[in-house]
């Protein structure tokens, strides 16, 4: 009889075991999903028409404008795409600046910088640091994570979109950060705003190109 209670009793705690360690492990697993975010501030605004810009450089501007502000480019190029002309643009350089326009309509589309005299609104510019980024943008007070086969998304506002615009690769329409790392390292920092682009290049955690662009142009 005390032979049966002892297996009884021990089948009972094995199974308990069993139980504790199965609820550590999904507990384990939530965890690794989503992180604390340190750098909370609800009183940071969020991304709106003045981010798009970076020194006095903005979306929309023409080239007249451009000119009047920076001067004459050291370059000018064009890039014309027969099959997609969407893709064709004019091009001014500056010192490590660039600016492209709209084939047609000539307004800025995409500007890109790693000049650390330009500064974005947010005093944001080239080596700069992660930290420096992530203290003077909002993001949700839970990070989420997100992997596939390129590497880690730390997503730090509206996941749907961004798992969205990560499937598909179209960032029309879609609101979402995000900060991608590959093989453990910070590569980029991103911000979309209805499709509207803002992302840090990082190297060594430190800003190596800020891009301001019109919509997201998938690497």
């Amino acid at each position: 009889m005390r032979n049966k209670i002892l297996k009884i009793f021990l089948f009972i705690l094995a199974l308990l075991i069993i139980i504790l360690f199965v609820k550590m492990a999904m507990s384990k697993k939530k965890n690794n999903n989503t992180y604390k975010n340190n750098f909370y501030n609800n009183n940071i605004q969020k991304i709106d028409e003045s981010d798009y810009k970076i020194g006095d450089i903005k979306l929309n501007m023409s080239a007249d404008e451009v000119k009047q502000v920076l001067g004459e480019p050291d370059e000018k190029s064009e890039f014309v795409d027969s099959e997609n002309p969407e893709s064709s643009y004019k091009r001014f350089d500056y010192e490590n600046l660039i600016i492209q326009f709209d084939y047609e309509k000539e307004y800025v589309n995409y500007i890109a910088s790693s000049n650390s005299k330009y500064k974005n609104i947010r005093g944001i510019g080239v080596n700069d640091t992660v930290t420096d980024i992530l203290k003077n943008y909002y993001a949700d007070k839970k990070i989420e994570i997100y992997e596939n086969s390129y590497g880690r998304y730390e997503i730090l506002y509206n996941s749907e979109d961004a798992i969205n615009y990560l499937n598909d690769m179209t960032s029309t329409g879609k609101t979402f950060a995000y900060i991608y790392k590959y093989n453990n390292e910070i590569n980029s920092i991103i911000f979309v705003e209805n499709g509207r682009v803002i992302e840090f290049y990082i190297k060594d955690n430190k800003v190596n190109m800020e891009i301001v662009a019109e919509k997201y142009i998938p690497w």
